[in-house]
C-alpha cells in the first residue's frame, strides 16, 4: 500500500466535511468567530470558549473559575492582535510572544484552591477557529497519531513529541509532508486518532450507527467503554469493504488506518 500522507490529509478533510457531526459542530463554532464582537467583548470570548469546551471535551468547565479567567485573559487582546501574534508564533514557536504567554499561564483552581494548570489544548482550538483553521491544534489524539505514524516509519524523527516541542514539530510535519495546511493536517491526525481508538460515531448519523452496532448490541451491553470501542473497531474492520454504511472515501481511509500497527 503506497502511503502518501498529503493524500490522506486531503481524504480526511473531505470525509470530515461531508455531512458529519464534525462538520456541524465546526460550523456552529466558526459562526461565533465570524460575528462582529460587541462592546462586551469578554462575553463574546466566554461564549466562544464555552462552546469549544463543550464540543471538544477539553474539561475547562470542570475547573472552578477556569472559563472566566481564560475569557478575561483572552479578551485583553482583540481578534486582530491575536491573529498578528499567531503569525509571529508560527514563524518561530519558541520565540517569546503573546501566544506563548497564553499557553504558559494557569487558569482556574480545584476545590482545594490549588491552581489547576495550563490550558494549551483549549487555547490552541480557540486560535485555530480565530484563524479559520490556520493553526495546529494541541490535542492528545494528534499526539497519539503522531506517535503511530512515527512507529510505522511514516515520520522520520528520533525525538519524542511533547508539550515543549509540539508546535515546532507540527510545523515541520506540515512542511515535510507537503500538506502545507494546518486544518488538513489536523483533520488527518484527529481522524486517524479517533478511528484508531474505535470511535466511529463522528462519521455517521444515529440511524447508521444503530445499524452498525445492531449485531453487537448484546456484547456491547456487558463490557466497559474502551472494550466497546475495540469491539466496534474489530467489527468495522471485518465488514467495511462490503458494507453500504460507508462511502468510498471512508473505506479508503479505513484501509489506511487498519494497515497501521
Amino acid at each position: 500500500m503506497d502511503i502518501n500522507l498529503k493524500n490522506y490529509a486531503e481524504l480526511s478533510h473531505n470525509i470530515l466535511n461531508s455531512e458529519t457531526q464534525y462538520q456541524s459542530n465546526k460550523a456552529i463554532i466558526s459562526a461565533l468567530f465570524n460575528d462582529k464582537p460587541t462592546n462586551d467583548f469578554e462575553s463574546v470570548v466566554k461564549n466562544r470558549i464555552t462552546i469549544i469546551d463543550s464540543y471538544y471535551s477539553t474539561q475547562m468547565s470542570k475547573r472552578l473559575y477556569g472559563i472566566d479567567e481564560l475569557a478575561n485573559t483572552l479578551a485583553q487582546y482583540s481578534d486582530d492582535i491575536l491573529k498578528t501574534e499567531t503569525t509571529k508564533f508560527l514563524n518561530n514557536p519558541r520565540e517569546g510572544c503573546i501566544i506563548n504567554s497564553l499557553f504558559s499561564k494557569e487558569y482556574g483552581i480545584d476545590k482545594s484552591g490549588k491552581a489547576f494548570g495550563k490550558s494549551i489544548s483549549l487555547i490552541s482550538k480557540y486560535i485555530y477557529f480565530l484563524n479559520a483553521g490556520n493553526f495546529p491544534i494541541y490535542d492528545s489524539l494528534a499526539i497519539d497519531s503522531y506517535k503511530l505514524l512515527k512507529k510505522n516509519r511514516l515520520i522520520t524523527t528520533k525525538i519524542t513529541i511533547n508539550e515543549e516541542n509540539y508546535f515546532g514539530y507540527l510545523k515541520q510535519l506540515n512542511l515535510d509532508t507537503n500538506i502545507n495546511n494546518y486544518e488538513k493536517l489536523d483533520n488527518l491526525l484527529w481522524l486517524l486518532g479517533k478511528l484508531s481508538k474505535g470511535s466511529f460515531a463522528i462519521l455517521m448519523n444515529k440511524d447508521k450507527y444503530e445499524s452498525l452496532i445492531k449485531n453487537l448490541s448484546v456484547k456491547l451491553k456487558s463490557v466497559k467503554s474502551k472494550q466497546k470501542d475495540n469491539l466496534i473497531r474489530k467489527h468495522i474492520k471485518e465488514i467495511y469493504q462490503t458494507s453500504d454504511l460507508f462511502s468510498d472515501n471512508q473505506k479508503t481511509f479505513f484501509e489506511f488506518v487498519f494497515s497501521l500497527k
